[in-house]
């Protein structure tokens, strides 16, 4: 396990290089465009991340956590109510308005996830989390008796990642109206859905 300060010293670097590859996009995420968003001396990043590719990785599994801590909670504060209900929709639009309002966070996820096309390291990470998002997301559905809960899963979770990048090209004031309506078409009309 890290030493406190070695863990918030990676954090710290981390942070940066979201902010990098928001700023430049992945291509411009080097350990010397980390070392200077930071402030830090030439060398820290690779002092933590002795690659490249070991810097893209770290990123992916810290964007990748966060983004499943979110469903997670999400999921839990709506346990008792349908896919389909008002509540459950409130709270993944609320989810997705603050995702959407931490962009960097998605933009980040973006860049990673069109990197993974070409990394199979990276496809590992960004599809390990992926399906970690999915089992939960099945885990959900299965508790609340929709007849496929595993494929469904699979098409929210997709239908989740087209709205929010559908979401991010609208200006901020169009986002939560087109939110609500695309998440009541993938959650709500559903004929084979509860939606009590």
């Amino acid at each position: 396990m890290a030493r406190p300060a070695a863990a918030e010293r990676r954090s710290l670097l981390l942070d940066a290089a979201l902010d990098v590859v928001v700023e430049q996009g992945l291509r411009g995420l080097t350990h010397r465009a980390v070392d200077r968003s930071t402030g830090l001396a030439e060398g820290t990043t690779s002092a933590y991340f002795r690659t490249r590719q070991a810097l893209h990785l770290a990123l992916a599994e810290r964007i990748t956590q966060r983004l499943i801590d979110d469903v997670d909670s999400v999921l839990r504060e709506t346990a008792e109510h349908d896919p389909g209900s008002t509540e459950a929709l409130d709270a993944v639009a609320a989810m997705f308005a603050r995702w959407l309002d931490e962009s960097p966070l998605l933009l980040a996820k973006i860049e990673l996830t069109l990197e993974a096309g070409r990394d199979p390291v990276i496809a590992e990470a960004v599809g390990a989390g992926r399906a970690r998002v999915i089992d939960l997301v099945a885990g959900a559905l299965g508790a609340r008796d929709v007849p496929c809960p595993a494929s469904d899963a699979a098409v929210v979770v997709a239908s989740f990642d087209g709205i929010l990048l559908a979401a991010l090209a609208l200006p901020r004031d169009g986002r939560d109206a087109f939110v609500a309506d695309a998440l009541r078409l993938t959650l709500r009309d559903r004929p084979d859905w509860p939606t009590g």
